[in-house]
């Protein structure tokens, strides 16, 4: 029984410098030739992961800028909407008060009026029967004169 142990000396060889070489020195030489093109590469992935990130940030900001602004005229149209409404309800109000407050005033103007034309009437009339009384006094006092005469 003859082995030859060149066959099995060159392929444990073989397998032990592949299983080196695999683990130990293949990596080294790859990562030499390509670290500059694997940081290259590892760059423009990063770059655009971040400019995709930045850009989604960008844009979510964005709407979210739009919509608070939207919501902010919104809210400031309703105020002012608010604020004439009840402006203009015042402003009714008051001219109703004041409109109110005329007839009041013309009507107590009027009584007052009224009360003045009744009193001066009837001071006039007063006046007038006194008056009259003292013409007709004086007439009769004169015929009492001219008769006791």
């Amino acid at each position: 029984m003859n082995i030859n142990f060149t066959l099995i000396n060159e392929f444990l060889s073989f397998l032990i410098f592949f299983v080196f070489s695999f683990i130990f020195i293949f990596p080294k030489i790859i990562n030499i030739i390509n670290y500059n093109d694997l940081n290259d590469f590892k760059n423009k992935i990063f770059l655009n992961y971040n400019k995709t990130l930045e850009n989604n940030l960008i844009k979510k900001i964005f709407i979210i800028e739009f919509e608070i602004q939207k919501q902010f005229d919104k809210n400031i149209k309703n105020i002012n909407n608010n604020i004439l409404k009840k402006k203009n309800f015042l402003l009714d109000i008051i001219i109703l008060e004041k409109n109110f407050f005329i007839k009041k005033i013309k009507k107590i103007f009027n009584l007052i009026n009224y009360n003045y034309i009744k009193n001066f009437y009837n001071e006039l009339k007063i006046n007038f029967v006194q008056i009259f009384k003292k013409i007709f006094n004086n007439i009769i006092n004169y015929n009492k004169e001219f008769i006791i005469i």
